[in-house]
């Protein structure tokens, strides 16, 4: 079972088992398992783990709030946060979501290109979201053409969704690498 399906049946036990650091130890250790034949989680995870479990519950509840639940397809949202990572230069996203391309829709070609920042192959919604994602985060304003373009295709409750949504993960991107800078 992948660890987003494991962290999610853990949640849905309810709050017991949010408290439950043995739970919280096993399904990790699968999560280990899987990352350690790529980039591999930080060493430090684990020992954090041990002393409060509750860690494990937050990114389970994170990662549901913004990748499962929502407006917005799991595709445009791993494409949104693969090419974030990009750009800001951090490869371990793009390593999670090389190895779950059915997981997220992506091609490996789409993949390849969101983790080199090409979005000239994409078109319609996800060209129109990415192109929007890198004005509204890298930019002093958004373009009309990209306001259009987004406007076309996602409802105003998406676009909501898609500012939070990449605002968090970025800053979340920019916190991973500020804590993997600092240990080195």
């Amino acid at each position: 079972m992948r660890h987003e399906e494991d962290t999610f049946r853990a949640y849905k036990l309810g709050p017991e088992a949010k408290s439950d650091p043995v739970l919280a130890q096993e399904l990790y250790g699968r999560y280990v398992a899987e990352w350690t034949t790529t980039a591999g989680p930080p060493a430090e995870w684990a020992d954090y783990l041990v002393v409060a479990p509750h860690a494990f519950w937050g990114w389970a509840e994170f990662h549901r709030i913004t990748m499962a639940d929502g407006m917005n397809e799991p595709r445009v949202k791993a494409g949104v946060v693969m090419y974030l990572a990009a750009l800001e230069g951090h490869q371990t996203w793009a390593i999670h979501v090389a190895g779950r391309p059915a997981l997220y829709d992506l091609t490996v070609e789409e993949i390849t290109a969101l983790g080199a920042c090409d979005i000239s192959g994409f078109d319609g919604e996800m060209h129109a979201v990415l192109r929007y994602v890198e004005e509204m985060t890298y930019s002093s304003g958004v373009g009309e053409e990209a306001i259009r373009g987004v406007r076309a295709v996602l409802s105003p409750g998406q676009l909501v969704e898609l500012g939070m949504f990449a605002g968090l993960h970025l800053a979340s991107i920019r916190i991973d690498i500020a804590r993997r800078s600092s240990a080195h």
